[in-house]
């Protein structure tokens, strides 16, 4: 087989076997029973519809209240757009929220627009707020 069709077929080998990263399940419930409003904003070709599968795949899409895809609101982190984007579509301000991630350029946009930036599973280099080493760690974050 061609170099194509062997990624093609590893790219759909990995899919078939995605996993949440250990603890992320029972923390996202746990942050949805504590009434903590949360989105998903990627950076993605496949719109939200797609974003959705994978959460979906995942077991993880239904404590999401918003999933937010870059093709379809025409704006990629680290814009300031693509924050207030999601932002909006939990219906709080920027200064209620929070925004994890590990990419330095997405933790710096999130700092930019007045976002609380936690870092995980990222570059030492990363800016932040905080860092959690497991995602339960998020709850410490958590009021009801």
């Amino acid at each position: 087989p061609s170099l194509t069709c062997a990624a093609k077929q590893k790219a759909i080998d990995v899919q078939k076997d995605r996993q949440p990263m250990p603890g992320v399940p029972e923390t996202l419930a746990e942050l949805q029973a504590r009434n903590i409003r949360l989105a998903v904003l990627s950076d993605t070709e496949g719109g939200e519809p797609a974003v959705r599968g994978i959460l979906q795949q995942l077991g993880v899409e239904p404590y999401f209240r918003s999933v937010i895809a870059s093709s379809d609101i025409g704006f990629a982190k680290p814009a300031p757009e693509a924050y207030q984007h999601a932002v909006k579509s939990l219906d709080l301000e920027q200064n209620e929220c929070a925004f994890i991630a590990h990419d330095v350029d997405e933790l710096t946009g999130a700092q930019d627009v007045g976002l609380f930036a936690i870092a995980y599973n990222d570059t030492p280099s990363a800016p932040r707020d905080a860092t959690v080493q497991h995602f339960s760690e998020l709850l410490q974050f958590a009021s009801e």
